[in-house]
């Protein structure tokens, strides 16, 4: 959040820590710690089974990683809700569509690098990295419930590949 506000405000430190510091500012952190800590204590507490809590990236089964994800957003919806006094059933809303959208995002990222050029080759490279423009397209619209959002996808999926 800080290097943010810091190319935000062109380097000014003086906006930046008036910015960190501001009411808005401390619950994005403190909704940030206790996202991480209740996930993190989610994943510790032997309540999941091992797939499920491994289930992080695109190489983790569809339905485990879903299940995570969904998992995930619920807790940080719930702590989103109680931090800023939002409504939990629009916080709930909103976190199964960002499980569906991560999870989507992660599968198909996944299945494009195995099929390209480091994977079984069954992509050349320019295929793979227009699969990656198309993929994060159709992700980036769903996250902005327009197609506004198809642009940034597939700029932010093909960077992502490429990094």
């Amino acid at each position: 959040r800080a290097a943010v506000s810091l190319a935000a405000n062109d380097g000014d430190l003086g906006k930046v820590i008036e910015e960190l510091t501001s009411s808005e500012g401390i619950k994005a952190i403190a909704t940030s710690m206790l996202t991480a800590g209740a996930i993190e204590g989610i994943n510790t507490s032997g309540l999941l089974p091992e797939n499920i809590t491994q289930a992080a990236n695109g190489s983790a089964r569809l339905p485990d990683q879903l299940k995570r994800q969904l998992i995930d957003n619920a807790a940080a919806s719930v702590v989103r809700s109680a931090v800023n006094g939002t409504s939990l059933g629009d916080e709930l809303r909103d976190g199964l569509a960002n499980a569906l959208l991560n999870t989507a995002a992660a599968q198909s990222a996944f299945a494009i690098g195995e099929s390209g050029p480091q994977g079984s080759q069954r992509l050349n490279a320019f295929a793979a990295e227009m699969a990656h423009a198309m993929a994060g397209c159709a992700v980036g619209a769903g996250r902005a419930g327009t197609g506004d959002g198809c642009a940034p996808g597939a700029i932010g999926a093909v960077a992502g590949h490429l990094a």
